[in-house]
């Protein structure tokens, strides 16, 4: 492939050609012809453009083509939220964290009711009754009076009256002396609630941790790709001065297919820090526990299949 040299003007001609450019090469003002010596550059730029395509198309198949950060605009507002704010979240959305507060919970429960064992134990019983009585009297005896004489309708009418009622109260009083059992109950409930106090204590400090880290690397993230944006416009601005230039005959086309490359360059850093950016915001929405709230996936419509 043959690089043009500096366009100078050709002498003897009304108009004037970039002197070491080829016959079929032409320079048409407003359009820059190139033909076989940007394809290099041309193939980076093409796959960049497939990249982004099938990135956003990616997007729309998933339902978050509607959301900002599948566009060019990349929206920041968690880095702009406190960091006690995520923190506070993140306790309160993470669902590792409500288990151990369950489990903390029913060890206290758990705990109470073998304190109780050790205590005294003062029960109030009290007791009311109806009885009754009949019979038929025995012939061999002589004849009595009794209102005992009868069936059982009369015994069915004693109660009903209540003739012959029974009541009853009393006290009965515990005192646990040297409750072993109870004593090591009470020993290994306050142990295994020690325990979940730790762990709960542990899930709380890691949490803060791993929310920091994605807050950090979120940040350091969208720093990359505003960066890259913003050498990829640079990138665009030099690349279109040097194709002015090239027009005016100021420059050659061996410039114009090292700026193409640069800015294919800078569009596949863009694309890459903007998948670096989406990966941390989406490691601080797990971090934070709101990821589906903030993707709205309804876990009732999963299992249902919606």
């Amino acid at each position: 492939m043959c690089i043009p040299s500096k366009p100078e003007r050709a002498p003897g001609e009304d108009g004037w050609r970039p002197t070491g450019v080829h016959e079929h090469q032409r320079v048409v003002p407003g359009v820059t012809a190139l033909p076989n010596m940007g394809e290099h550059a041309g193939g980076g730029l093409a796959g960049v453009d497939r990249v982004e395509d099938h990135t956003l198309g990616a997007c729309e198949q998933s339902g978050c083509f509607d959301r900002c950060l599948c566009r060019d605009a990349v929206a920041g507002t968690d880095e702009t939220r406190p960091l006690q704010d995520l923190i506070a979240l993140a306790f309160a959305n993470r669902p590792d964290l409500s288990q151990a507060g369950v489990q903390v919970e029913n060890t206290q429960i758990s705990l109470q009711g073998s304190r109780n064992g050790l205590r005294p134990e003062v029960d109030l019983v009290g007791t009311a009754q109806n009885s009754a009585l009949a019979a038929q009297l025995n012939p061999l005896l002589p004849p009595i009076e009794s209102p005992l004489l009868g069936g059982y309708g009369n015994a069915l009418e004693q109660l009903a009256t209540r003739k012959y009622p029974s009541y009853g109260i009393g006290l009965n009083i515990t005192l646990p002396l040297r409750n072993r059992i109870a004593q090591a109950d009470v020993t290994r409930d306050e142990i295994l609630l020690r325990q979940s106090q730790v762990l709960q204590e542990q899930l709380h400090k890691q949490a803060q941790l791993e929310v920091e880290d994605a807050l950090i690397a979120m940040r350091r993230a969208r720093a990359s790709y505003d960066a890259a944006v913003e050498t990829q416009k640079l990138q665009q601005e030099s690349l279109d001065t040097e194709q002015a230039k090239f027009e005016v005959g100021a420059s050659t086309s061996f410039f114009i297919i090292q700026y193409q490359s640069f800015l294919a360059q800078a569009r596949s850093t863009v694309v890459v820090a903007k998948s670096a950016y989406l990966k941390a915001r989406a490691a601080l929405e797990r971090a934070t526990g709101t990821i589906l709230d903030d993707n709205h996936v309804s876990l009732d419509d999963a299992i249902r299949g919606r």
